[in-house]
């Protein structure tokens, strides 16, 4: 998938990453420059759980992210308010 046909899907499901001054542009989503297939890595943590992050996979573009990442957080509910 291209990141520009990401981009417009999650566009159409309301999807977004916060941006950030990385080299993957996202916060996140790590690069991994010994990988030339999916040199994007996506993590991510829970905010009930700030010691653990889970692995959310390998990307080909920063922006395929989005859907793998919408999914890990729509599983968990917010935290309560405090």
């Amino acid at each position: 998938m291209s990141a520009e046909s990401a981009l417009l899907m999650a566009k159409a499901e309301g999807l977004h990453l916060l941006r950030a001054c990385t080299k993957s542009g996202y916060k996140g989503v790590a690069h991994n420059a010994t990988s030339k297939s999916h040199p994007f890595v996506a993590k991510t943590q829970l905010a009930t759980s700030a010691s653990r992050s889970h692995h959310l996979g390998c990307f080909a573009t920063a922006e395929e992210v989005l859907a793998p990442h919408a999914d890990f957080a729509q599983s968990f509910p917010p935290p309560p308010p405090p």
